[in-house]
């Protein structure tokens, strides 16, 4: 039997995969944080996301924060985060788009 949750397609790339996807890794936020969704790559052969996000830490830095997402089981790995310099900041902030955590986490 299969765990999969209703109306995903089975390749991964299908809107509903990316909202069951999205809601998953919003769990790594707390439901105030602003987060911007730098780059996610979708992997045919393991059907799983990697996705990258910038936000701003406890401590006040912005930190780059990656995660893979299993599509088949459903399991978000954190694969490491690393901080921002200001040079890299400036350009995410023209070009990332705003990770609606808070929408996500209801």
């Amino acid at each position: 039997m299969e765990s999969r949750p209703p109306n995903v397609q089975q390749n991964g790339t299908g809107p509903a995969t990316k909202e069951v996807r999205d809601r998953a890794l919003a769990s790594a936020f707390r439901k105030n944080d602003f987060v911007w969704l730098v780059q996610e790559r979708y992997d045919p052969q393991f059907d799983a996301w990697n996705v990258d996000f910038v936000y701003q830490s406890m401590m006040g830095r912005w930190m780059r924060k990656r995660y893979r997402y299993d599509g088949p089981s459903g399991v978000v790995y954190f694969l490491g985060e690393r901080p921002v310099s200001e040079e890299e900041l400036t350009s995410l902030r023209r070009t990332a788009k705003v990770f609606p955590v808070a929408e996500l986490r209801r």
